[in-house]
């Protein structure tokens, strides 16, 4: 299959963006772009092969080979992306041949993430830039420049490039079930599943390194806020001054701990003349390092190429349950058929609430 996506965009906004923590003015982001529309495109090219094989009359294997082909660019930008990868994939199905047509299964996959248009925003000379002020609430007049950000290059090609070596993300899991009918009119099963992902990718700050900070620690009292137990000293990052204006930033592939999943799918179908009934429930759990600090969508995720390479506050226990993390779930559908073949339904869904993050604020920064 070929599949090809494109992207353009006016020139986005100029203009001042006042930031306060917890009410508190803390930073003035100022906005410009150069006034050039952005255009970026990426081709994918993928080919694959699959086959079920009979290795006995009780155990057959699904055996698959994907290759997927890659190329993203953006107009007048130094480098794009180019991605070349294999993804195989050999799962089992063994029937055990016992009253309740018990059948085991197991293998496992390797899957490629596609390429996202967004990650060529970075190096894109037509993607807007910023300047960052300290800010204490009035006007800005005088007020130091802290920092620079992209993603646009703001006129100079080495402000924020691609890695020319950047690497694709990849995702391997593996699976182990057995499923079986002790009835002809009940289905059960058990699945477990392991994942991992890596490598990532992130923005990095190369032109300010964790030598230009210096560090002190606050009393913190960490996750449970009565009891002493687990009260600690929280190493608090604090920009050096020479390094106000030395932002650079280079897309790639930092060394970061491979984010993994968890799972246990157990799940039941009842199938007779009049009803159909069919629970599942989950249990799951994740860990990766947030691309942002906070839990929303844009924060604690595992795509988000944010603030975790460019900030090293922002690092500061930044590895944990994940935004689409739900621990439990439980889903149930029924069906019902009523004389002169009415059907009546109805669906049922439990789910835990999102996990959330604990902010420490420390005033007085540089």
């Amino acid at each position: 299959d070929v599949e090809r996506t494109s992207f353009a965009a006016a020139p986005t906004f100029t203009g001042a963006i006042e930031e306060r923590v917890d009410g508190v003015p803390a930073r003035i982001w100022w906005y410009s772009n150069p006034g050039l529309e952005s255009r970026r495109r990426a081709l994918a090219i993928n080919a694959f092969a699959a086959d079920r094989i009979a290795i006995s009359r009780t155990i057959t294997i699904d055996a698959s080979l994907r290759f997927e082909s890659a190329d993203a660019s953006t107009d007048g930008a130094a480098q794009g992306i180019r991605w070349r990868t294999l993804s195989p994939g050999l799962y089992m199905k063994w029937d055990l041949g016992t009253e309740w047509q018990l059948r085991l299964i197991t293998g496992a996959s390797r899957a490629a993430d596609q390429v996202k248009l967004g990650l060529l925003a970075y190096g894109d000379p037509a993607a807007p830039t910023a300047d960052i002020y300290r800010w204490t609430g009035g006007v800005l007049a005088g007020a130091s420049k802290i920092g620079r950000v992209g993603p646009g290059t703001g006129g100079g090609a080495a402000f924020v490039a691609i890695d020319p070596g950047l690497r694709r993300p990849m995702m391997d899991q593996f699976a182990f079930g057995i499923e079986g009918r002790p009835t002809s009119k009940l289905k059960v099963g058990v699945l477990g599943l392991a994942r991992r992902q890596r490598p990532q990718i992130h923005s990095v700050n190369i032109g300010v390194p964790i030598s230009g900070y210096t560090t002190f620690t606050v009393p913190d009292p960490n996750t449970d806020l009565n009891l002493p137990y687990d009260d600690q000293l929280l190493t608090i990052y604090n920009r050096r001054l020479e390094t106000f204006g030395a932002d650079r930033y280079m897309l790639t592939n930092p060394s970061v701990k491979s984010a993994t999943m968890g799972s246990a799918i157990v799940s039941g179908e009842l199938t007779t003349k009049h009803v159909y009934f069919r629970i599942a429930g989950t249990v799951l759990l994740s860990a990766g390092a947030a691309g942002n600090r906070g839990f929303t969508a844009v924060e604690n995720d595992l795509a988000v190429t944010g603030e975790l390479f460019a900030d090293p506050n922002a690092a500061t226990y930044a590895r944990g349950q994940l935004f689409n993390d739900r621990m439990y779930t439980i889903k149930t559908l029924s069906v019902i058929t009523l004389p002169h073949d009415v059907r009546v339904g109805v669906i049922g869904r439990y789910q835990d609430g999102q996990p959330f993050s604990r902010m420490v604020i420390v005033p007085e920064l540089n």
